[in-house]
């Protein structure tokens, strides 16, 4: 357990504009896939589900689409580069080791006194 803690120390030595950055790009981009996560479910498989209904569809997730897309586009070409990186790193631990291993790792549960 002490090994984790160690890592993280390691961001208190990275740039504060830098750090800030890169958050604010991965947010961004986060919140730009649910928009057109909304869109894609919408046209595949929940096009029909009427609990999933939003006023003035599809105006709101178009418009979160263009805003957020003119927001990445003003970036530093460096915060999105440190974040594409990221994202890459975490995505080969997903597929190479947490995957694999879905029956013993990254396993989410209740806590016992949630339980039915």
């Amino acid at each position: 357990m002490a090994a984790r803690p160690a890592r993280a120390v390691g961001l208190c030595f990275v740039n504060l504009d830098t750090l800030y950055g890169v958050t604010g790009v991965s947010v961004t981009g986060m919140y730009l896939l649910v928009a057109i996560a909304a869109l894609r479910s919408r046209q595949v498989s929940h096009k029909d589900t009427p609990a999933w209904r939003m006023p003035l569809w599809p105006a709101m997730p178009v418009l979160l689409i263009v805003v957020l897309r003119y927001i990445l586009s003003r970036q530093d070409m460096a915060y999105l580069m440190w974040t594409g990186g990221i994202t890459a790193v975490a995505t080969l631990y997903w597929a190479l080791y947490l995957r694999p291993r879905q029956d013993t790792r990254w396993l989410v549960t209740l806590p016992e006194d949630a339980r039915d």
